[in-house]
């Protein structure tokens, strides 16, 4: 009877052997998923940024591209002369960048 619980309480044990250079383990493991995470984070919020300020620049040229038109349709039906639009100066609001910036 005693050797039978001793085997019981053999078979209960961990096997040391196979634990043996894994106890930190876990630890390396959570800190490898951590810094995964927050790269994989990082390179989402760069995208993001990257497509916010792509979609910006193409709807700013949009819209010059389109007053162009204007300008030129404008000159050709006669609306507005050259004269007159090489006296067009700009507002003094659009030349400081500081005002658009914040409101972005």
């Amino acid at each position: 009877m005693q050797a039978r619980a001793a085997k019981m309480n053999h078979l209960n044990e961990p096997d040391k052997h196979r634990l043996a250079g894994n106890e930190g383990l876990a630890l390396v493991t959570t800190i490898l998923v951590m810094v995964l995470l927050t790269a994989g984070v990082a390179a989402m919020k760069t995208i993001s940024a990257n497509y916010q300020s792509s979609r910006t620049f193409y709807i700013a040229e949009a819209g010059a591209e389109a007053a162009l038109g204007q300008i030129q349709l404008a000159l050709q039906d006669g609306v507005i002369t050259d004269d007159e639009l090489s006296n067009i100066t700009p507002h003094p609001r659009s030349a400081d960048s500081s005002s658009t910036n914040s409101r972005l």
